[in-house]
């Protein structure tokens, strides 16, 4: 029996697909803090602050960059952004927080960049 599998994923900046995205890797970290008590040692947990890391390395058409992501960092612009995969969305608000541009022989330029927000929502779509 043929199993089906999912396609791959998709960044949106705002409502737009980043068309060149070769490559995106997503971290989920709640941050939740373990408790411990002396009388009970490890008692629990304390929600943490949980935020989404996206690491996305996009291709450079020859017209110019499709998105600009040192720009942004530079800038200190917050954005928005959305990991769609697997019939999921998350969505972020907050920073580039790193921006590198590759170029190669044998590859096409690509920049990279990772961007560090806070969960703003997690949906099935």
């Amino acid at each position: 029996m043929a199993v089906e599998f999912s396609k791959p994923g998709y960044i949106l900046q705002g409502t737009t697909p980043l068309m060149f995205a070769e490559s995106v890797t997503k971290q989920a970290t709640p941050d939740d803090k373990m408790v411990k008590t002396l009388l009970q040692g490890m008692a629990g947990f304390s929600d943490g602050a949980e935020y989404i890391e996206l690491d996305v390395k996009n291709a450079i058409p020859a017209s110019g960059l499709e998105y600009d992501a040192e720009a942004a960092a530079l800038n200190h612009q917050t954005q928005t952004l959305t990991f769609v995969v697997a019939g999921l969305a998350i969505t972020g608000r907050g920073r580039i927080t790193g921006v590198s541009t590759e170029t190669s022989v044998d590859a096409p330029n690509s920049m990279s960049f990772k961007f560090t927000g806070k969960v703003l929502s997690r949906n099935r779509l």
